[in-house]
């Protein structure tokens, strides 16, 4: 699973890349050709890295608040939150508060999933 989450992360990774340096990336070209489904892409994304991380962690759990936080989903949750916010600063990238949302609740789902795929 670790392979596989860090295969992920780099492909995660030039997706964030392509999008701030304005690349021609085919996945772009099929994202505008339907509505809202950057939408949709930001919930999957986040489904798949939040599944996946926490799942390499073994759903490994901080207590913050009751009840204990996944610390893969904290993780997830932090980058994205500093990545939505960074576009702020970016001339071809727009801040989007759905967007935020969308990740936000594809990192509940993905976490949610790990434990019921991955808890004993």
């Amino acid at each position: 699973m670790l392979i596989l989450t860090v295969a992920f992360c780099f492909c995660f990774g030039y997706i964030i890349y392509s999008a701030n340096t304005s690349k021609d990336f085919f996945v772009f070209t099929f994202i505008d050709k339907f509505p809202h489904s950057d939408k949709a892409g930001h919930f999957i994304l986040m489904l798949i890295f939040s599944f996946l991380l926490n799942s390499s962690l073994k759903n490994r759990r901080l207590k913050i608040l009751k009840p204990k936080i996944l610390l893969g989903s904290l993780i997830v949750f932090s980058i994205i939150t500093i990545e939505e916010f960074s576009q702020l600063n970016l001339d071809n990238r727009s801040f989007d508060l759905l967007d935020l949302a969308c990740n936000y609740l594809g990192i509940v789902v993905g976490g949610f999933l790990s434990t019921r795929f991955y808890d004993k």
